[in-house]
């Protein structure tokens, strides 16, 4: 990981590119025998949007998914073994690595995402798209309507909120007061 650029804080590894943090994380379960690795990105300027401090553990990373589900298409948790490590760079170098790179563009990102909300608004806000952005709070919006029930509407509007506070931190509050 060091050769690539990364510096390790206890079991994650970061590297700056661009306006990003990759990260690549071990985790292990609690009793041992056996790990995986997750694996993002982290941007700063999307947490600022926000209105968090940008913590870089992978669980806050905008877009991420695990090592095996990229490489193979399924979770995968590897034995903690000796034997272990050599396989786990060897796919960290031929998937992990490529994924991080090919998302560092947040329109590349907000693209993969399967639902509106504050992630994608963010993301396309990053990468130029406001009307993309608005796009997306107004579907947000719409799921706060259509929701089927008082439980569903108030757990909407709560992250409603979120993306609204992000969009009028990227300076978009009278194009969306004119959607609301």
């Amino acid at each position: 990981m060091k050769r690539e650029g990364f510096t390790r804080k206890y079991n994650r590894w970061f590297r700056e590119r661009d306006d990003a943090i990759q990260v690549i994380e071990v985790q292990s379960i609690s009793m041992g025998g056996s790990f995986t690795v997750n694996i993002g990105i982290h941007r700063v300027a999307a947490f600022q949007l926000v209105g968090w401090d940008p913590p870089p553990p992978a669980h806050t990373v905008f877009v991420g998914d695990r090592l095996g589900s990229i490489a193979f298409g399924r979770d995968t948790w590897w034995p903690t073994l000796p034997s272990s490590g050599p396989l786990v760079a060897d796919v960290i170098e031929r998937f992990a690595l490529p994924w991080l790179d090919a998302h560092l563009d947040p329109l590349v990102c907000a693209a993969e995402l399967a639902t509106p909300g504050t992630d994608a608004a963010v993301l396309l806000i990053l990468g130029g798209d406001t009307d993309g952005a608005v796009h997306v709070y107004e579907a947000e919006r719409a799921l706060v309507q259509d929701a089927s029930n008082e439980a569903e509407r108030a757990e909407r509007e709560h992250f409603l909120r979120f993306t609204f506070q992000a969009l009028e931190r990227a300076g978009l509050a009278e194009r969306i007061r004119a959607v609301d």
